[in-house]
């Protein structure tokens, strides 16, 4: 359960610091993070989706790997991404990232979910 917390917590926080950036830019800006779980065949998905900066095709295609980031050294040092997919994988499960440029970026986090124990498990 704490790995499932510091990935949600790393994307929240990377959602802010991209709403942050864009409010800097366009004082009328309105922010919004927007948080959905829904059930999936065999499991749960967590959207956590913002109207920030977005991300170009260019660096989707690069958002996972190791010590890559667009921030400068004093905000991160580009790890988070790479380790947050790695405990969800950790788990069988998939981090995965939509976006348009200037507009939006959504990460979807799928889970698995055990069945639970039968009846007889607790007689």
């Amino acid at each position: 359960a704490l790995d499932l917390e510091r990935v949600l917590i790393n994307l929240l926080n990377n959602a802010c610091d991209s709403l942050y950036e864009k409010k800097v830019v366009h004082s009328d800006f309105f922010p919004q993070i927007t948080l959905t779980t829904s059930s999936i065949p065999l499991g749960i998905e967590i959207k956590i989706k913002d109207n920030g900066l977005g991300i170009s095709h260019e660096n989707l295609e690069q958002i996972f790997e190791p010590f890559w980031t667009t921030k400068n050294s004093a905000n991160g040092v580009g790890v988070g991404l790479f380790f947050s997919k790695q405990r969800i994988e950790k788990y069988h499960g998939t981090l995965t990232v939509k976006s348009s440029e200037a507009e939006w970026t959504e990460f979807t986090v799928a889970l698995g979910l055990k069945p639970l124990p039968s009846r007889e498990t607790f007689r």
